[in-house]
């Protein structure tokens, strides 16, 4: 940054460098790129792809993360209050931080996830393993 303040950030497809978000899940490993982290508050904006179904089991984040939908759906429960939210491609989902949530992800899906704290996830069962691959519902 040499300084300076940032003031734009381009980061076109092939200026992206995707890693796997479970390395141990190998080929059906959700990918990632993180697109932005904000120098100041930590804020991270990541664009994220399922090639197989995927059940993320209860977490939180600290602070707040938002959802847009590009491809696919995300179907989030908030473990706290019990309702449902099924986002679809196009959508927006906003959560306030500190909320027991989980989600199912079917394959092919992609968003752009913005954190507010960072990429940064408290698991309270541990992070997705293969026992959660071809889970894109509740009931699956």
């Amino acid at each position: 940054m040499n300084g300076k303040p940032e003031t734009s950030v381009l980061k076109n497809k092939e200026d992206q460098k995707w890693e796997k978000m479970l390395p141990e899940l190998g080929k059906d490993s959700p990918v990632y790129a993180v697109l932005r982290i904000d120098p100041q508050t930590n804020e991270t904006t990541i664009v994220i792809e399922f090639p197989t179904a995927m059940h993320i089991p209860r977490h939180t984040h600290q602070k707040s993360e938002t959802h847009i939908l590009l491809r696919g759906s995300h179907l989030f429960q908030n473990n706290d209050t019990g309702e449902r939210f099924d986002v679809q491609a196009g959508g927006y989902f906003y959560m306030a931080g500190n909320i027991v949530h989980e989600a199912w992800v079917p394959a092919g899906s992609k968003a752009v996830i913005i954190l507010e704290d960072g990429w940064k996830v408290d698991w309270l069962e541990g992070a997705p393993t293969a026992k959660d691959l071809g889970k894109d519902k509740p009931d699956a």
